[in-house]
């Protein structure tokens, strides 16, 4: 596979890959997948880079969330895709107290995004995160956070990073599940996790698939 059709996630991988010196196999166990799987990944057989592997690789070396979807380039770069595809995602505005359901009809410009960054066909739209409740997870204030445009609750799995609405406001979160007890969880510890019981109003919003980072 020529270096010029790689996706920008597997090049970067693949960086990673020679400045740790790991094998298939390393990546296989920190990613919780087969060594058959990243042998795929990197032979062509697979387009992207699965973002629960890109999750558990910035978990396991501490990377900057952004270390995947071209690091630290101004954000006119992210619109050179690595597949001469792009999908326009509208910007909704931020994600803090105030997104309603009106507000979800009012675009605020938006960004032409390359579709490697997007693994599914289905509807995206983009958030501006206000706060700090997310940093562990590598995901800053001022971040264009891409959100899949998904209602169903039933989609989402333990350690999934999600937008919500809780109460009429938003947040983005970690949602923990364990027996029948849900939690949102914030990657700072200076925040609380939200125990969702029947007294709340929480509605989900969509699941985190990527992000964007403005040039500071």
């Amino acid at each position: 596979m020529k270096g010029q059709n790689l996706s920008v996630a597997i090049a970067q991988l693949l960086q990673l890959k020679a400045s740790k010196g790991l094998s298939n196999k390393q990546i296989a166990e920190i990613c919780g997948v087969t060594p058959s799987a990243v042998t795929e990944l990197f032979t062509g057989r697979t387009k992207n880079v699965p973002f629960p592997w890109v999750e558990k690789l910035i978990a396991a070396y501490d990377l900057d969330a952004n270390y995947f979807f071209r690091k630290g380039l101004p954000m006119e770069q992210y619109l050179e895709p690595a597949n001469g595809e792009f999908k326009n995602i509208p910007l909704l505005g931020r994600i803090a107290a105030g997104f309603n359901r009106q507000s979800e009809e009012i675009h605020d410009g938006g960004f032409m995004v390359p579709t490697f960054m997007l693994p599914k066909k289905r509807p995206y739209f983009a958030l501006q995160v206000s706060g700090d409740s997310m940093i562990g997870a590598g995901i800053l204030d001022g971040d264009i956070c891409i959100i899949e445009k998904q209602e169903n609750p039933a989609s989402l799995k333990h350690g999934d990073i999600a937008a919500f609405r809780i109460d009429g406001d938003a947040t983005l979160k970690y949602f923990h599940k364990k027996d029948k007890q849900a939690w949102l969880v914030p990657a700072n510890p200076n925040y609380e996790a939200i125990p969702l019981n029947a007294t709340r109003d929480v509605e989900l919003i969509g699941p985190f698939i990527s992000l964007l980072r403005p040039p500071s």
